[in-house]
């Protein structure tokens, strides 16, 4: 995880360096129009996962049958997805972007490429589902780490040479890349999952479950599809491609960090929805906080040195620092906060199979940010206000989602609150305050960070081993320390 969010925000610099800011904003731009077609198919994507962990998780399930049903279904879709995005995705780009004309023959290429890219990931994803469903979480960090470094490579790649069209040459070797992970992925189940064996069947049964759980989920997608390309078209009108560019890289930023939280989800969430599947309740229950707390508690090791020393690591990261970065990484770090806590709970929801009340109304919520967002941008030049806003209808979303969570599943909120907020709230806050006061003390440079990042991870370890986990907990900590020790003696 470290060494893979390391090599994401190096990618992001040599990808600012080769590129610039405004080509690296028509990327951002161009991908984000693909990227908002897919939600039509995200709902049967998502039941795929469900279905594939769940099935796993009963006596007798028949995970081929869930398979190649939902690969066949997808292969349908793509089919479909393909024409709809050759089509709109022109006339997008075309009609209702603000590209540079300087651009617009390497933002076409772009276009294309990241189609190329859409389709092959989509068609992959049952395949994804299987590993993480196995919890075969090597092969998936083996893969993630050849992913990193040769995208690492590519944007490098790029620097060393005096070419032209480097916007098409990196969209070039970004479509490569993917068209040799996701290989690797779909031959790493063929050879290790019986249940891969292809039949160009589709179970109409199972087709009627699963297009319930779909349906609430795409609708849901659509609604994030919109907050999520609209705060980017917002940006671009009101604040041009420069902020756009800005926005990308606070995204990748959080993207980075929110990995570095969300790969210890995968190891918990397939078991939170088997030990669902079984009827191990307790288990499934003590998952959930646990995963909540550990899922938050990564992302302080990154949250609380950023905060203190945003501006020095963003300059020794990008060397040229566009306007408002800092603000915006910072924003989204703490977002990514929200993100890695919830994700176990959103689990944990959608193995019920009751997610109509918990998708809908929560999205139809937080649709509200982009109106917000668009007064904060005609309002003020200042992105700041934009940020604010993102962040605060965050809070609101996530509050809405975990009141209708509790509704369906076996989360109480009583329970949420003094198993998971109040042990976090408290870790957070001494843990803020001891490192800030740690910060006052130490230089502004390298070894300054250094130090900071050092000395405070030893205080946030301190604050959560008293204060953050509960006697049960540290028992599992104990036991795989002294794991470690004795395998380090063996050695």
């Amino acid at each position: 995880m470290m060494f893979t969010m390391f090599l994401n925000l190096l990618t992001t610099r040599f990808v600012l360096s080769a590129l610039g800011v405004e080509d690296m904003g028509v990327y951002g731009v161009v991908g984000s129009v693909v990227s908002m077609f897919t939600v039509f198919v995200s709902g049967l994507l998502s039941a795929a996962q469900r279905y594939i962990t769940f099935e796993l998780g009963k006596t007798n399930g028949n995970v081929n049958n869930v398979f190649n049903t939902s690969t066949n279904l997808i292969l349908l879709l793509s089919i479909v997805l393909f024409a709809v995005m050759e089509i709109g995705g022109i006339w997008m780009l075309e009609c209702n972007l603000n590209i540079p004309e300087n651009s617009m023959e390497a933002a076409r290429w772009v276009l294309q490429f990241s189609i190329f890219v859409c389709i092959l990931n989509l068609n992959s994803t049952t395949y994804n589902a299987l590993i993480i469903a196995h919890e075969r979480m090597s092969a998936w960090a083996v893969i993630s780490i050849i992913q990193v470094v040769l995208s690492c490579l590519s944007a490098y790649s790029l620097t060393l040479f005096a070419i032209g069209y480097r916007l098409f040459w990196y969209a070039l070797l970004g479509f490569i890349i993917q068209v040799i992970i996701q290989l690797m992925y779909i031959g790493y189940c063929k050879y290790h999952f019986p249940e891969t064996k292809h039949k160009y069947v589709i179970d109409r049964v199972l087709v009627h479950d699963m297009a319930k759980y779909a349906g609430a989920s795409t609708f849901s997608g659509v609604l994030q599809m919109i907050i999520s390309q609209g705060i980017i078209l917002i940006i671009n009108w009101t604040y041009g491609i420069a902020v756009n560019a800005v926005y990308n890289i606070g995204m990748q930023v959080k993207n980075s960090v929110l990995s570095f939280g969300l790969n210890i989800q995968k190891s918990i969430s397939p078991q939170i929805t088997k030990t669902y599947a079984s009827g191990e309740i307790d288990t499934h229950l003590r998952l959930v906080y646990s995963g909540s707390k550990m899922g938050v508690y990564m992302i302080l090791f990154i949250l609380i040195p950023f905060c203190l020393r945003s501006h020095y690591i963003m300059v020794l990261w990008l060397g040229t620092v566009p306007n408002y970065t800092s603000l915006f990484a910072v924003g989204f770090v703490f977002q990514s906060l929200l993100y890695a806590g919830f994700e176990p709970f959103r689990t944990a929801v959608l193995a019920t199979g009751d997610v109509a009340r918990f998708f809908i109304y929560s999205e139809l919520i937080h649709t509200l940010v982009l109106p917000l967002s668009y007064l904060a941008g005609i309002g003020s030049q200042n992105p700041t206000y934009l940020v604010l806003v993102i962040i605060f209808m965050e809070f609101v979303y996530c509050a809405v989602m975990v009141w209708f969570g509790t509704r369906v599943s076996m989360i109480k909120i009583r329970d949420l609150a003094k198993y998971v907020v109040l042990p976090v709230m408290l870790v957070f806050t001494l843990s803020s305050m001891l490192c800030y006061a740690l910060s006052s003390l130490l230089p502004q440079n390298f070894l300054g960070l250094v130090a900071q990042l050092l000395f405070g991870s030893m205080i946030i370890l301190s604050v959560i081993l008293l204060v953050g986990i509960n006697d049960f907990e540290k028992k599992l900590v104990y036991a795989t320390l002294n794991k470690v020790r004795d395998w380090s003696r063996i050695r």
